[in-house]
This record gives structure tokens, C-alpha cells and sequence, in this order.
């Protein structure tokens, strides 16, 4: 999973690693460069809740693959032609396919993972390892293949993501044991009892007690097959389970022995999974017990909303900047973009652990602290120390990325896929609806005048954060 996150979410940091490259071949204006973003950015903020609710009515673990290769194929015809509404209309699908990707990933993941914060830290550093490979795969692509023209060429780690969430998806899927089997089926006809079946019916006699079909308490033989229903269970003897429900012949649909569904997580002892999804017939998938607390995830959501207009607004004109700030030019500008992608993938990993000690609200507060004065560093201070700045705020920036997800799951424990929708799509989309007003602002004044709103935005989301307290962790 978190391998193919990497492979998905190149895509993602390719959009931003490309704005450079559009205002040096096609003369784009901040603005109209910044335009490419926010329809990476427009539609993916639009329907990754969509797909988030879908995520949380049905499993598509199918959607996993398809998403990637949407990702990659946007970004591939990016370069293609001159058009600018082509390009836009490129990048838009590309937009689509990463946020189709989201929510499905994000409950599959916490599903594998059990609920560790740790764990699900490895499938974020996934996601942030591709955005710090986005710009050094394109400045290789594009500058050693001679320009945007070679963008096509960047569609290869979405067909390498295509087959590692495939692969994925298969080793996550439960397998049903020989235990499960045997409890469900019981014993399957002259086999296990090694006595012959009765010759009208086809029912073999009970292997303990010898008995031929309705000697057994008085019991009514099952119509059809003459079959006598245990009269502890229901169940039938010797009936094989309903392929489509996993339900006995003869018995309630999923009860096999007469136990009672778990009180956790509703499944009924010797059950067998569903063959297609995983899920274990009679139970509710992936339904977890609790109370939504929405007003706690809207406030979490407004600090995400404040992180994605920083990290976005950096990520889209970090390079430009740094290239006129610091010494290198346009290596500079590579550099420092991918200092910001890279030093997440420290920032999330210590955000696991980090959380596992001191507690995730407490954590995500100190990384938005750190954030703005790394901020106000990158903007303010120039020469070498800029790209110090840049990791500073990379790791602010990404300590909190996974526990926004997990916080975000377990404030609203019974709409998941919406929770990792929503935290982890705002992630990035709200921040490119924000990157044509700083383009714009930046076109009539300076770059360094247009970033200078990203200081306070840090400092809004601790507003946001000070009444949060630490949800009770949902189940897996």
C-alpha cells in the first residue's frame, strides 16, 4: 500500500515540479501558471468527498488501480501541445484519478494496519516519498528529454502503481482456513463420517449417534434434501453453505452453530468471507461502533484547510523563489523543492511515534507552531539558509500529515471513508483553489509580498486546534 501511495502521489508533486517549466517554454504569468494547479486541485477537491461516502457504502478496492492510471495519464498529456485549456483539462483528470485514490486507500490501509498510528504513518511516508520524487523525475524527464514535450514519459510510475495496489489489494484479501471451512460445512456427505448417505435423501446418518434422517429428536427432514436440522443449531447436517451468502441450508442466513454475532464487529462465528470483498457473511463490513463527533472533525478540518494553503502555496512557487533567493539559479529551485517533499517523509514517521508518546492533538499543535516560524524563515531570511527554512517547514508541515487522517477516522468512527477523504484530500486540493489569488498577487506586487500570507495562515490553524481534545480510538 504504501508503495503504490508513492507511485500515486508522484503525481501530485509533478503538477507543482511542471509550473516552472510552463513559465519558462509558454511565458506564463504567476497567475496563469498557479491556474494549473487549481484544476489539478478544483475537481479533486470536488469529489474526493464523493468518493469518500462511496468508500464508506461499499468496498472498491478495484478503483485502487484505475485511480493511479488516471493520475499518470493526466499528467502525461500535460505537456502535449500548447493549448493551455488542453493542459488544464489534462491536469483535471490527473486530479481526478488521485483523488478516486484517497478515501479507498485510506480505509483499506487502517483496515490493514489495525488502527496503529505507526503503521498507517508508513502507508503517509508512501504518499510523501512520491511527492519528493516528483520534482527530480521531472527535471530528469523534462529537462533531459528536451522539455514539456517529454512529459509523456512520466505516465511509467502510474502503470508501476497500477500493479503494486493490485498486488495489494489481493494480500490483504482474508482467505478462508480450513477451520473456518470445516465449521461451516460440517460434515460433508460419507465423508468425514465415512457412513454411506440414506438413498432417498442423499443425508448421511449423524456420525455420533448412528441416526438416519428424522430419528433425531422427531426432527422434519429438510424437504429437499431429507436433511435433519441439528436441534441445538438449525443447522443442517452435512449441508454445504450457500456460495452468494455463506448461509447454511436450512439455517438463518450467516448463523451456522446458533452463536450470537460478536458485539464488536458483528460478525457470527464460522462464517465464511465473502469470496469477492473479504467481509464475513451476517456481518456489517467495516461498520465500527461510536458517535460521530462532527463538531471536533469541522474543527480539524479548518486547521487542514489553513496547512494545504501553506503547503501548496509553497510547493507552487518554492522553486521560482528559491531560484532568485539563493545561489544555484535553477538547481536552487529544484533543491528546495524537493527539500520540502523530502523532509516530510522524516515528518510523518516522527509524527507516529511522536503521537504514540505525547498524544496526537498535542503533537499536530506543536508542528503548526514550528511551522510558521519556518515559514516566516523561508520567506524572510535569503542566501543558503532559505533551503534550512524549507526542511523546517517541511517538517512541520508533514509531522501531522498521518495524524490528520487517524484523528480525523476517529472522530467520525462510522464514515471512515469520508474522514480519510476529507483529511486527506484537503491536504492538497484546498490549497490549489488558494494558489491563483497568490499568483495574482504576486503578478501585481512580488513573489516574496504574495508569500508573506502563508506566516499567519499556522497560526489560524492553532486557533483552530486549541479546543481539540483526544478522540477515543475507533477499531480498525
Amino acid at each position: 500500500m504504501s508503495l503504490g501511495h508513492a507511485c500515486v502521489d508522484v503525481y501530485q508533486g509533478a503538477v507543482a515540479a511542471l509550473v516552472p517549466y510552463f513559465v519558462a517554454e509558454r511565458a506564463y504569468t504567476y497567475a496563469t501558471a498557479s491556474g494549473i494547479v487549481l484544476a489539478a486541485s478544483l475537481l479533486s477537491s470536488v469529489v474526493q468527498p464523493l468518493f469518500g461516502a462511496l468508500a464508506d457504502r461499499w468496498a472498491m478496492p478495484w478503483l485502487l488501480s484505475l485511480s493511479a492510471l488516471l493520475g499518470g495519464a493526466g499528467v502525461a498529456l500535460s505537456g502535449v501541445g500548447g493549448s493551455y485549456a488542453l493542459t488544464l483539462a489534462a491536469v483535471a483528470v490527473s486530479g481526478i484519478g488521485v483523488a478516486a485514490y484517497h478515501p479507498e486507500a485510506a480505509r483499506v490501509a487502517r483496515r490493514v494496519s489495525r488502527g496503529s498510528h505507526t503503521a498507517m504513518s508508513w502507508f503517509s511516508l508512501g504518499g510523501n516519498l512520491g511527492f519528493a520524487a516528483a520534482p527530480l523525475a521531472v527535471s530528469a524527464v523534462v529537462a533531459a528529454g528536451g522539455g514539456l514535450r517529454a512529459t509523456p514519459l512520466l505516465v511509467a510510475p502510474s502503470l508501476a502503481g497500477a500493479v503494486l495496489c493490485a498486488a495489494a489489494v489481493r494480500a490483504a484479501r482474508p482467505a478462508p482456513t480450513a477451520d473456518a471451512v470445516g465449521e461451516v460445512c460440517g460434515a460433508v456427505p460419507g465423508v468425514v463420517s465415512g457412513a454411506a448417505p440414506d438413498p432417498a435423501s442423499g443425508a448421511a446418518p449423524d456420525p455420533v449417534s448412528g441416526a438416519a434422517p428424522g430419528e433425531v429428536s422427531g426432527a422434519a427432514p429438510h424437504p429437499v434434501s431429507g436433511a435433519v436440522p441439528d436441534p441445538a443449531s438449525g443447522a443442517v447436517s452435512g449441508a454445504l453453505p450457500d456460495l452468494a451468502s455463506g448461509a447454511v441450508s436450512g439455517a438463518v442466513p450467516g448463523v451456522v452453530s446458533g452463536a450470537a454475532p460478536d458485539p464488536a464487529s458483528g460478525a457470527v462465528p464460522g462464517a465464511l468471507p465473502d469470496l469477492a470483498s473479504g467481509a464475513v457473511s451476517g456481518a456489517v463490513p467495516d461498520t465500527v461502533s461510536g458517535s460521530n463527533d462532527w463538531p471536533s472533525f469541522l474543527r480539524l478540518s479548518g486547521a487542514v484547510v489553513c496547512r494545504s494553503v501553506v503547503f501548496v502555496g509553497l510547493g507552487t512557487f518554492i522553486s521560482l523563489y528559491a531560484s532568485r533567493r539563493a545561489p544555484g539559479g535553477e538547481v536552487a529551485g529544484t533543491t528546495a523543492l524537493f527539500v520540502l517533499y523530502l523532509g516530510g517523509a522524516a515528518g510523518t514517521l516522527a509524527g507516529g511515534r511522536l503521537a504514540t508518546r505525547y498524544g496526537r492533538v498535542r503533537v499536530v499543535r506543536w508542528s503548526y507552531a514550528l511551522t510558521g516560524l519556518a515559514v516566516a524563515g523561508v520567506v524572510l531570511v535569503p542566501g543558503p539558509l532559505l533551503h534550512l527554512f524549507v526542511a523546517l517547514a517541511s517538517a512541520g508541515l508533514y509531522v501531522p500529515f498521518s495524524l490528520h487522517i487517524t484523528l480525523g477516522q476517529d472522530y467520525l468512527p462510522t464514515r471512515m471513508g469520508t474522514a480519510g477523504g476529507v483529511t486527506l484530500g484537503l491536504t492538497v486540493s484546498v490549497g490549489g483553489l488558494a494558489s491563483p489569488l497568490i499568483g495574482r498577487l504576486a503578478d501585481a506586487t512580488s513573489l516574496r509580498t504574495a508569500l508573506l500570507p502563508l506566516i499567519v495562515l499556522p497560526a489560524v490553524g492553532c486557533l483552530f486546534l486549541r479546543r481539540l481534545r483526544e478522540p477515543a480510538a475507533a477499531g480498525p
